[in-house]
């Protein structure tokens, strides 16, 4: 268990969703450069390495909406859902549950790519590729429950409409539809 944790104001709170539509923004628009990526240009080492930049910068942007989003563990100044609630239980019995992808790729970004491990050397090939596209859609369906649960003055009006345009009503991402920067 981490420190006691420090309740932030609304004015904090909407500040800080800034940050969270950034993360957002980047997992959303990360996955559309993968999907449309020309494979066959990674044979040039620099589109090997531009591929894999985006690869590891979207692994990096889903792992900070994964902590966000079922943290089990926080320190004082980690930004977590239960945040922006009244009641902090009413999001843990609400939301979705971490889905098989969910729970295996966040374990997979300590293991592959935030820290050097043995681990690696039992990865196949099969194994080491990344379902960009279905896990940008599955955070995005978690994202949206949370957007229906949090009052809109906790939010910024650029993070609420951003993500009412970004997921659909189902739940699944539509980052062609949404307008990134």
């Amino acid at each position: 268990m981490g420190k006691r944790h420090i309740r932030r104001s609304d004015q904090d709170l909407v500040k800080i969703s800034n940050h969270l539509l950034y993360e957002i923004q980047m997992l959303f628009e990360t996955a559309r450069a993968l999907a449309t990526a020309d494979r066959a240009s990674e044979r040039d080492v620099r589109m090997w390495a531009t591929h894999n930049a985006l690869l590891e910068s979207f692994i990096i942007h889903a792992r900070v909406l994964l902590d966000f989003l079922y943290s089990p563990r926080r320190k004082p100044d980690d930004v977590i859902a239960e945040d922006f609630l009244d009641n902090a239980s009413a999001w843990l019995q609400q939301r979705p549950k971490k889905s098989r992808l969910l729970k295996t790729s966040h374990k997979r970004v300590g293991k592959e790519l935030a820290h050097l491990t043995y681990a690696r050397l039992a990865v196949t090939p099969d194994e080491k590729q990344w379902q960009f596209v279905d896990i940008a859609n599955e955070i995005g369906g978690v994202l949206k429950k949370f957007l229906r649960l949090v009052p809109e003055w906790r939010v910024s009006d650029p993070f609420r409409g951003f993500l009412s345009q970004a997921v659909s009503a189902e739940g699944e991402a539509r980052p062609e539809d949404a307008v990134g920067g």
